[in-house]
């Protein structure tokens, strides 16, 4: 069973932001990574992954990255383990609300990436 990480351990940034690593990841993979291409189905075979996209063209993998949410995910894959399902089946979503403004007053006093959390202390989360 996956463990969560350990919460007391001190927080890094990267130098540059997140898109750093990220660039880092996909440079070589850039050519062939398809974004805005709904997917409708995955499926693993002997000679691969079988991906079948909302037009119904189907292409074939030797490895996919599902870079999505993971109920999402289970959406897609049509063959998932029992172990797949019970995992990705774990997480539970809410609805969020946003307001977008321009208070200055309401926006956290620091600007690093530190302080993306726009709540202040002492201000309840508007209740939905």
């Amino acid at each position: 069973m996956p463990t969560a990480p350990d919460s007391s351990a001190p927080a890094r940034d990267v130098t540059g932001g997140g898109r750093q690593y990220v660039e880092r990841l996909v440079a070589e993979f850039r050519p062939r990574i398809r974004l805005a291409t709904p997917i409708t189905g995955v499926r693993r075979g002997p000679a691969g992954v079988e991906i079948t996209d909302g037009r119904g063209e189907r292409s074939r993998y030797d490895h996919v990255v599902l870079a999505c949410h993971a109920d999402q995910s289970l959406g897609m894959l049509e063959d998932a383990t029992p172990l797949e399902r019970s995992l990705l089946g774990a997480f539970r979503y809410q609805p969020n609300r946003a307001i977008l403004h321009r208070d200055a007053s309401l926006m956290p006093r620091r600007r690093d990436p530190a302080s993306t959390d726009g709540r202040r202390p002492g201000i309840p989360p508007i209740p939905t």
